[in-house]
């Protein structure tokens, strides 16, 4: 991240609140192939990144240890009139330090296509 902006890697102090979104999916426990399993999809689906929502409630201190604990929050299944039938899957995501309270969350949800067999012979 410092690379992206410029800067030098701090040693020590808070952290930028976007390693909220980076320790929550670096953390997550599986990978985003893995998380597009759990909704019965693959990358060759087309799945598109939704919302984000970050909420940083403790800054982060560079050199501490967070867990990472969390989950799908919601799956709503909706029809767009070009997109077809597609299903929209929230999951949260929260830091928490060494005294046990949640440092920030990241909040993201994933839309995944659900092509048809009639779908796919329009093609």
């Amino acid at each position: 991240m410092t690379d992206a902006v410029g800067d030098a890697p701090s040693a020590s102090g808070p952290a930028s609140p976007m390693e909220i979104y980076h320790g929550a999916m670096g953390g997550l426990g599986l990978s985003i192939g893995e998380l597009f399993e759990l909704a019965g999809a693959s990358a060759a689906d087309g799945p598109m990144f939704g919302e984000a929502e970050i909420e940083q409630r403790i800054p982060l201190q560079i050199g501490e240890t967070y867990d990472v604990r969390g989950g799908i929050t919601g799956v709503a299944r909706k029809q767009g009139r070009r997109a077809g039938v597609f299903d929209i899957v929230t999951f949260r995501v929260e830091l928490v330090n060494g005294d046990g309270a949640v440092a920030g969350v990241a909040t993201n949800s994933f839309v995944f296509p659900r092509r048809t067999s009639r779908d796919r012979d329009a093609r």
